[in-house]
């Protein structure tokens, strides 16, 4: 599997966003014996791996290399919909009702119903 899917004009956006580098991920099995020994490894007290070369700790600059996500820039953190309701109607021409809504969550279920044809 080399990458998902997806059609051009969602590419767009997800290109936009910076999560090209997932789109782009190729599938990797996971090697269950090299997580079983990575666990048993594991120190919570120093956050690290201890191996038989030494300690190894998983820095931010580890995963951007791994997932190819852009980590430069602020922080992403707070609660960012205050309206998200009205970013429904805004993006797909369809005011959800109140049920429709958890939180900032959108229920799958109506999202199928109601716009199927994406």
């Amino acid at each position: 599997m080399v990458g998902w899917q997806v059609e051009n004009r969602v590419l767009q956006y997800v290109n936009y966003v910076g999560f090209m580098g997932f789109h782009r991920m190729a599938y990797v099995p996971v090697d269950r014996a090299l997580i079983t020994a990575l666990v048993e490894r594991w120190r919570q007290e120093t956050h690290s791996f201890h191996l038989p070369v030494g300690e190894a700790t998983i820095t931010l600059r580890d995963v951007a290399i791994l997932t190819r996500l852009p980590i430069h820039g602020t922080a992403v953190t707070g609660h960012a919909l205050v309206d998200p309701r009205g970013l429904v109607h805004r993006v797909l021409g369809v005011m959800p009702p109140p049920d429709a809504i958890r939180g900032t969550g959108l229920r799958h279920t109506w999202l199928r119903e109601t716009v199927s044809y994406l």
